[in-house]
Formats: structure tokens, sequence, C-alpha cells
């Protein structure tokens, strides 16, 4: 009899094993599938990309060319990709493929290891339909590679504790310090398991040499990167902790753009993202899990490590040193996947609901159900379409986005260039929505990447077709359109005709001023910098020089309009500002940009007369110089 009830569980066990190998290509295939379908648009998804396309066109040794805020170990990992397909985009969403395929595997053995088969299926089950982690599976965002690592890490740190091997801990500490390169989320994990490896010492003394080898092993292997990016940080910056603290300096900016997402909105997004992506029953076992820790000993310090986790994000949050987005529940997702299969099947066995082939039939259910709602509720236009977007594993692009693409999308040509306003940090969405390059170089003027000041300088030079515009935007100061798509505007002498008006942007077209039937945009910087020019420029004894500061305008209305280019009478002109060229609307103003000139830099206008200076400090030289 005891041997038929043991055969009896070991077939059992076998099955159980081969639903979760199922699961697992299951979950592989979905996120393949998805992997095809998906836009790459994922959190700083596009951002990441463009960064290391740009870092392989000019690559270094310098560890901030991602900026103080991103670890650059993630960009060196996509670039390695990159370079062996080819394809910066294709790349850089392959490496997060291909971790979060193995992010399935390692949450079913971890799972395994801590709390048996029938949990670890059940784990397993909760991922592979989980919505958010399938969408960051398929984006050039740095989450699938992080977790991936981590999970490996913690399963690392669950060998040691079982065998007590020194080459799983440092193993273990290894990963995890590669982790602390990509996001810095694994050094909160860090700084939790060096608490566990401290005040529990095991079958050891506490003050016992096999103790103290297994904090100095740990501490040496997962410490590595944060120690040696806080150096560099303080000597770089004059502060360790430069990164973390420049990021939790952005949020308030980032909460001003969208007001209505600050307060007790921050704090209720995360619970309500991890409920929608991964169901109530998920939660709910998770927390039963954790509950059931109290009593039983069984894998503490795993529970340890999500609830401490979970705590110091909350913190984080309420005291506005990070922001709450749906893929920052990510890693607490995870963690509470893995509590949440071992929480499932004990409540199972504890009311007694059936067998474990009808729980295991009843979670599927709810798991594809779930997933099979908000995949069209992501595609439908609805009240709360942007929010399912944001954890739909199409990651379609937001509305006010999706529509402009839409538009321009079927009317820009190859070689049209375009003006991409910066709303929210979304010029290169906007630029992705409407089909540009990855790095569209002088095909697109991003706000976002570049001083918006400089607007006019690619209006002159690049001629740009188009212009994305937003009153929400930062290049509002720079060209001051109506509020409306009713009319034309003319700014600086250049007419801006409104297409398309949408939730948040509006969509002009540009045309220049006619000189002898010629379009012109103001003389070309290269009329600027001939010979006859420079000598001009370089004689001392000509100048008429004035201290002035960052310019508002120079009134040269009652100078130009004798003026005549190309034989023909005109009232607009130009001024040279060293390298840039700046118009003569029709009204005489021309309107400097306020920002990049840091003084004294020399600006030369075409006339010889003084002209009416309007300014507010003295930084800036304006030379007059006759060209004519």
């Amino acid at each position: 009899m005891p041997h038929q009830f043991e055969d009896s569980c070991n077939t059992e066990e076998l099955l159980i094993k081969k639903w979760g190998t199922i699961l697992f290509f299951v979950g592989a295939l979905i996120r393949i599938g998805f992997f095809f379908l998906a836009h790459n648009n994922g959190g700083d998804a596009l951002a990441r990309a463009g960064t290391t396309a740009q870092w392989l066109q000019h690559p270094s040794l310098n560890l901030d060319f991602a900026g103080p805020h991103w670890p650059p170990v993630h960009f060196w990992m996509m670039a390695g990709l990159s370079l062996m397909v080819r394809d910066v985009t294709l790349g850089s969403r392959l490496l997060s493929l291909v971790f979060g395929i193995l992010t399935l595997w390692l949450v079913g053995r971890l799972a395994r290891e801590l709390y048996g088969v029938r949990a670890a299926v059940l784990s397993l089950m909760f991922v592979v339909f989980y919505s958010l982690h399938i969408a960051y599976s398929t984006t050039s965002s740095s989450e699938a590679t992080y977790l991936a690592l981590l999970l490996a890490a913690l399963l690392c740190f669950v060998a040691y504790r079982r065998n007590r091997s020194l080459w799983m801990l440092a193993l273990a500490g290894v990963l995890l310090t590669m982790d602390a390169g990509i996001r810095y989320e694994a050094w909160i994990l860090i700084f939790l398991m060096t608490l566990l490896i401290v005040f529990n010492s095991g079958n050891d003394p506490f003050w016992s040499w096999n103790h103290l080898r297994s904090l100095l092993v740990f501490g040496f292997s997962a410490w590595i990167w944060p120690a040696f990016w806080m150096a560099h940080q303080w000597r770089a910056y004059g502060d360790p902790l430069f990164g973390l603290n420049h990021n939790s300096a952005a949020v308030a900016d980032q909460l001003a753009v969208t007001p209505g997402h600050a307060g007790l909105y921050q704090l209720l997004l995360p619970p309500g993202v991890i409920l929608l992506t991964l169901t109530p029953l998920a939660v709910f076992a998770g927390i039963y899990a954790l509950f059931l820790t109290i009593r039983e000993p069984r894998a503490r310090e795993f529970a340890f490590i999500v609830f401490g986790f979970g705590l110091i994000q909350f913190r984080a949050i309420a005291t506005g040193e990070a922001l709450a987005t749906a893929r920052y529940t990510l890693t607490a997702g995870i963690l509470l996947a893995l509590l949440a299969g071992y929480g499932l099947d004990r409540m199972a066995q504890a009311v007694h609901v059936g067998s474990f082939k009808q729980v295991f039939a009843l979670t599927a259910a709810i798991m594809v159900l779930d997933l099979g709602a908000i995949v069209p509720l992501s595609a439908t236009e609805n009240r709360y379409t942007d929010k399912f977007r944001s954890v739909s594993p199409l990651l379609p692009y937001p509305r006010q986005i999706e529509e402009v693409g839409q538009f321009l999308g079927r009317r820009l040509h190859p070689k049209d260039r375009i003006v991409i306003d910066n709303y929210n940090d979304g010029s290169n969405i906007i630029a992705a929505a409407i089909g540009l390059p990855l790095l569209p170089g002088d095909l697109a003027f991003q706000a976002s990447q570049t001083s918006p000041g400089q607007v006019w300088n690619y209006i002159q030079a690049q001629r740009p077709k188009y212009v994305v515009f937003s009153d929400a935007g930062t290049l509002k100061p720079y060209l001051p359109l109506p509020s409306n798509c009713t009319n034309s505007a003319q700014v600086r002498g250049v007419e801006f005709k409104c297409l398309f008006q949408g939730q948040m942007y509006r969509v002009y077209s540009i045309s220049y001023p006619s000189f002898n039937g010629e379009e012109h945009a103001g003389f070309s910087k290269e009329s600027w910098t001939d010979e006859k020019n420079t000598h001009w420029a370089s004689r001392r004894d000509s100048r008429q020089s004035a201290q002035l500061a960052h310019l508002d305008y120079i009134d040269v209305s009652a100078l130009v309009r004798n003026v005549h280019i190309r034989g023909a009478a005109i009232g607009v002109g130009h001024v040279a500002c060293e390298d840039d060229v700046f118009p003569i609307a029709a009204d005489g103003r021309v309107w400097l940009s306020p920002i990049g000139l840091r003084a004294p830099r020399t600006c030369m206008s075409q006339t010889v007369n003084s002209a009416a200076i309007h300014s507010r400090k003295n930084d800036l030289v304006l030379v007059q110089q006759p060209i004519f």
C-alpha cells in the first residue's frame, strides 16, 4: 500500500511537471507572437535604443554617455547583440525577448525550490499570462533583462542556503552586481540580501569564521558595481548618489506635466496595475502566502525580500522620490506571482475545492480571460483606453500620438523634414509613430532631445515641411502659434497652416516667403561664411559693439526697407550671430533665441546704421557690418 501511494504521488508529480513544461512553451510562443505585433513603445524603450545607436556610432569608455540617471550596462548588452544582428532596434528588442523567455524558466525553477512542484506550476501560470511582462519582453526597455538576472541571483542564493556553497553565493553576488548596472532597483535587493546574511548566520555561530566569510564573499561580489558607480559619480559630480538624486529631483517636473497624476493617484496606481494585470486571485493568494510565513518557517527569507522591496518602493513613491508608472510594478508583480502559486495551492488544500487539475484549469481560465480583455480594450476607443494601452502586450501608442501618426504617416515623404514639439518627453515617440528612423538626423528637430530655442536655426537650415505642435509643449515660447486650427499664422515671415488638430497636438505645414519666385527662409549660413564677410568681421576698427544680454529681439524695421536682395526690394533680411542665422521678419524684428546665447557672442547685421536693441542683461556683442 505505501508503495502504491508513493507511485501515485510520483505519477501526479510527473504529470504536473509536464503541465509546467507545456506552460513554458506556451509562454514563449505568446512572447514571440507579440514581439512581431507590438510597438517598441514601452516606457523609455525608444530612448534606450536611440542612445545605443548613438553610442555605436562613436563608441567610447565614457560611462555617462546615457546620462547620469542611466547606468550603462544594459546599453552595452544591447549594443553587443545589435552588432550581431546588424540592427539596433531588432537587437535591443531581441535582448528583452531572450531574457523574458528565460524569466519563465527561472520563475518555475525558483518557485519549485522554494515551495514545490505544485506551487511552481501555478506561479508559472500567473507569469505566462502576465500582460505587463509579455509587453516588456518585446521592447528595448531594460525591465525584462533586469528581472531575469534578479531571479537568477535569487535562485543562486536559495541554492547557497540549501547546500552552503560559497560558489553559489558568489555567483548570486555577481549576477546582482551586473543587475545593479542596469537598474537601481537591484540595489534594493542587494541591500536586503546583505541584511539576511548579516543577521541570519544559519547553523553557524554569529561570530564564526564561516559567517564572516559568507558576508565577505557576498559583500565583495554584490557590491562591486554600486561601489564603483558611487565612486565614479562622486568624482564626476561631487555626489556618490547623483544618479538616484537626479532621478528623484526629476519626479516633480514629470508630475508638473500631468498634475492629475500626483498625490493619491501615485499611491493607488501600483496596486491598481497589479490587480489588473496579475488578477485579484494572484494578489489575494500572494498576501495569503505572506501571512503563512508568519506561522511557518518555509521560505521566510524570500517573503522578507518581497515585503522589504515593496515597503521601500512604496516609501519612495509616497515621499516623491520615485514616480509610479505601470512598468515600475513589474518587480513587485513577479515576486508576488512567486508567492501566489504557493498561496493558491495552500488555499485550495484548506478549502478542499477539488483536485489540483481543477485548480490549474480555473487559474488558467482566469488568466486567459484577463489577458483576453486587456488586449481588445487597449485597441478600442473608450474612456480608459490609454490606461489599458500602458499594460497591453501590444503597447500601442497613446491616442494623442497615434492620431498624429495616422495623419502624417501617409503624408510624410522619405526626404521631408519635420519639427516635433516636446510634451512629456514624447518627441521621439511621435517620430517613431510617423515612421521616421531610430536616428532621424536632420530629418527631424526633436524638441525633447535638442534645445527648443534652436528651432529657428533648424527651420532656416533644413526648411522642414511640417510642424507637430502642442500648446503644452516646450516650443510655445519660440513658435507663438494660435491655440486653434481655424486660421493660418505668420511668424517671422514664415507661414504656418494648420492641417490637423488632435487631442494634444496640431500639425502645421510651413510655407516660406518667395523672392523672385523662389522660396526663401533667410540667407543660408554659407552666405555668412564667405571670405569677404569673414574679412569684414575681423576688422576690429569697424565694429560698433555694445554689451547686451539674452536678446529678446533687434528692431531693424527702419533699416531694411531699401535693402535689395537679388535685385528685388523686400522687407526681410537676416542677422548672423556666429554660426547661427536669424531672419528679419516682416515687422522688422530679429528674434534671437534666449537659449544657447551664452555671452560673449559676436553678431553681424546687414545694416550700417544703429538698430534699436531690446534686451535684459549685458552679455552679448552686436557687430553691425555692411554687406552690400
